[in-house]
């Protein structure tokens, strides 16, 4: 055996109920311990960006992040929820913290964090990151580092939060952990990705989704209208002009995003133009299209 311990809620170690190996170096969260500072085991971990000192619950240095949550004091550790949360040293897009009780199957919470701009320097990229933060009858779970039991997933989008396949998908607060349902709560990073959004809720008014979805006739107002929306778009890209989401002059990112939606959902209603033209159905689908 390696370890064996136990911790208080910020990660200094219970006297008389701890063993570590000289030869292990991880401690409290997985985290690499750093004895060397104040001479003592699990008082000091270093996380990937700053370092934590297990004695006081706090950070030695600010958060690189700091602007965007003036609520937050810069060397707080977990927000100071130590009983249910976990100290998240990457963001993406958006990373949706569920916590769920699985005595209950009910969802008690969901944390929704936010990085459009992707300024920390440990993200995975353009995407959502979902955490499954799982308690027993309210109580979290931990494993025997006191780090809670958290099942994570990362889906990635073509662009933004809403172009491409993976939209945001959650369960209801107060309800099972499924199913899950679309949903539409964050604000879309740019002029293309809010194209996406109203895309995706027209295709909703519709019953639509997926490939069957964009081929279906019932679906050519909204690629119309997708394609309407990046024609002005991508005329911005090219004049200067300011992005309606943004505030700022439309960037290279965003047209080409809008591009390449507009490409295909032209490609889409050629196809059905054709097969119009012939009174016939469409039988096989053309190359991947997603909003």
């Amino acid at each position: 055996m390696r370890k064996n311990g136990g911790y208080d809620a910020f990660g200094s170690l219970l006297p008389g109920r701890n063993y570590s190996s000289s030869s292990y170096n991880f401690g409290f969260q997985g985290q690499i311990k750093d004895d060397e500072i104040y001479g003592a085991t699990g008082t000091s971990y270093a996380f990937e960006y700053r370092i934590h000192d297990a004695r006081i619950g706090r950070f030695l240095s600010i958060d690189p992040l700091a602007a965007k949550y003036p609520h937050n004091s810069p060397y707080a550790f977990s927000e100071n929820r130590v009983i249910d949360a976990v100290e998240l040293e990457g963001l993406e897009y958006a990373t949706f913290d569920i916590v769920w009780d699985m005595k209950t199957d009910k969802v008690l919470e969901i944390r929704i964090t936010t990085d459009y701009e992707l300024k920390n320097p440990n993200t995975l990229g353009p995407g959502l990151q979902y955490n499954l933060i799982i308690t027993d009858g309210g109580k979290p779970i931990t494993d025997q580092n006191g780090r809670a039991a958290v099942s994570s997933r990362f889906e990635t989008q073509l662009h933004g939060i809403y172009q491409g396949p993976n939209n945001p998908k959650l369960p209801k607060v107060g309800e099972s952990r499924y199913p899950e349902y679309w949903n539409y709560d964050l604000a879309p990073i740019d002029e293309t990705d809010a194209n996406a959004k109203q895309h995706d809720l027209d295709y909703d008014k519709r019953g639509l989704e997926g490939l069957g979805g964009v081929m279906d006739f019932e679906s050519t107002p909204a690629n119309e209208a997708y394609i309407d929306r990046a024609n002005g778009t991508i005329e911005k890209a090219g004049s200067g002009g300011v992005d309606n989401i943004t505030g700022k002059p439309v960037t290279p990112e965003t047209a080409k995003a809008a591009e390449f939606g507009r490409k295909n959902f032209r490609r889409a209603e050629n196809v059905k133009d054709g097969v119009k033209a012939v009174g016939g159905a469409i039988v096989d689908p053309i190359g991947t299209i997603v909003d």
